[in-house]
């Protein structure tokens, strides 16, 4: 039996989690905001269709919010990354083998999951039956039927996957009503996962399910686009040519900006034209990985999943000051609080860094300011995850490249040279006792602000008081999920 993709993608997930706890914005056009309120980092569908774009300014669509009475909210990335983190929870009850691609979107496998899970019919899902998936209806691995020889392992295999096309989509689901009883199984698991989802979280998915990853994003996208689907989509033999005749090339997964302009200068207008191209020259003009994703598109699982995702060669922590800032103490204190953020997760994925890079600009779109941007490399003799030290070499970066006299906008710290704590090369010349005693201090200090909340512990440098450079969210809504504060209250 062929691998079977579900890619399952909360709808304008940013909205939706407002909408979670606040019913009255049901049916009304909203948008969030990024921070400092600047330009919109989700719209709901309503608000698409005033016209109103991805990343645009508020500024500019000021018009069109006060005619249309269009809800802005300041972005609450807390609250989402708790609702994120509630909804991938459900989808582990349905498979487990999942890849968390993104805070809104997941790859699940659904072949290995048994026919008495696909046939079970109920409409509603006790939280007593899917707590026995695990154990029940999930296939082991080693009883799983992985099917021909698709995986990427096999990616350089050419003599097998120059002429692959269709068949392999028609291939793998044995006899015509075997397949058809196969599909109709998946595509009930894929209501059924968002019905649950919504059920559980509040927060509405659409479902893409295809025998590749590529695949079952396109079947994603075009749920999206074609709500009579009522958002659950299935590639099939029978549908596959019209869902890709559909799809922009530059709509495809794994298809930039740049590729889709060549590809249209070369007459490669949709998913479906692409499928059918030459592999040696798409190898040619797009690399491997192009013709990676002409396989997906034909069938061909190229593309495994990444259950364990792999860590970052960078961390970065950047945001725009909620004024301009004249005063090098406020700027100091913002970036000794970006460096603290990147600390964080560096510890958070077990890694150290090498260098620490610290940048600092004013606002290019205030004409009447004199420009200026600059940035700095303070390279540590040993690697750390310990904040102290970090934010010693951040404002070390940042003594070599501030300048008074400037209306400073906006300040980031990047954290680089990214290696695993326990492959930590140490140094003769330096003091190693702070390095020692750091990973304890660090883990209580993350324990304790991840159980009380963000900065209940901190460093001195981040600031005690008054935050000037803090970014401006004048229509955020409260941390139902996490904040003792503030949960909902009922009068």
């Amino acid at each position: 039996m062929n691998k079977v993709f579900a890619l399952v993608d909360c709808n304008n997930f940013f909205v939706s989690c407002e909408r979670v706890f606040d019913p009255t914005l049901e049916n009304k056009p909203v948008v969030v905001a990024s921070n400092n309120d600047g330009c919109a980092v989700a719209r709901s569908y309503e608000a698409k269709a005033l016209g109103i774009g991805m990343a645009q300014p508020i500024f500019e669509v000021e018009d069109v919010v006060k005619k249309h009475n269009v809800q802005v909210l300041s972005a609450n990335f807390t609250l989402y990354g708790d609702l994120s983190r509630r909804v991938m929870q459900t989808l582990q009850q349905f498979s487990p083998d999942i890849e968390v691609y993104s805070i809104d979107e997941a790859f699940l496998r659904l072949d290995i999951v048994q026919d008495t899970f696909l046939q079970e019919t109920s409409e509603k899902l006790a939280v007593s039956s899917l707590s026995s998936i695990a154990s029940h209806s999930i296939v082991s691995k080693k009883q799983r039927d992985i099917g021909p020889r698709d995986t990427i392992e096999d990616f350089g295999n050419k003599r097998s996957c120059k002429n692959a096309n269709l068949s392999n989509i028609r291939g793998g689901w044995g006899g015509e009503k075997e397949r058809g009883e196969r599909m109709e199984e998946h595509h009930q698991l894929g209501r059924r996962i968002r019905q649950t989802v919504k059920q559980w979280t509040g927060v509405p998915v659409s479902v893409g399910i295809g025998p590749t990853k590529t695949l079952a994003k396109a079947a994603n996208e075009y749920a999206k686009k074609h709500h009579e689907t009522e958002w659950v989509v299935q590639i099939t033999p029978d549908n596959v040519d019209q869902i890709l005749e559909q799809i922009e090339v530059g709509d495809i997964w794994g298809v930039g900006r740049q590729y889709a302009q060549m590809l249209n200068r070369n007459g490669i207008y949709t998913a479906c034209q692409l499928r059918e191209q030459d592999l040696k020259w798409v190898r040619k003009q797009m690399t491997v990985m192009g013709e990676r994703t002409v396989l997906e598109l034909r069938g061909v699982s190229c593309i495994p999943l990444e259950q364990k995702r792999p860590a970052k060669k960078e961390i970065a922590c950047t945001r725009s000051f909620g004024s301009t800032l004249r005063d090098y103490a406020a700027i100091k204190e913002a970036v000794a609080t970006f460096t603290s953020r990147a600390a964080e997760k560096l510890r958070h994925q077990g890694s150290t860094a090498q260098k620490v890079v610290v940048f600092i600009r004013t606002n290019p779109f205030c004409e009447q300011d004199e420009q200026y941007t600059n940035y700095a490399t303070s390279v540590l003799p040993v690697a750390s995850a310990y904040t102290p030290i970090l934010i010693k070499h951040a404002f070390m970066a940042l003594d070599r490249i501030f300048k008074a006299g400037y209306a400073y906008k906006k300040a980031g710290v990047i954290l680089q040279g990214i290696g695993q704590k326990d492959e930590l090369q140490l140094s003769l010349l330096t003091e190693q006792r702070a390095y020692q005693n750091s990973p304890q201090l660090m883990r209580a200090v993350d324990r304790i602000n991840l159980d009380y909340g963000a900065d209940t512990v901190r460093s001195t440098a981040t600031g005690v008081g008054l935050r000037k450079w803090w970014v401006r969210q004048l229509h955020k809504s409260p941390r139902y999920t996490s904040c003792w504060d503030e949960l909902v209250k009922v009068s």
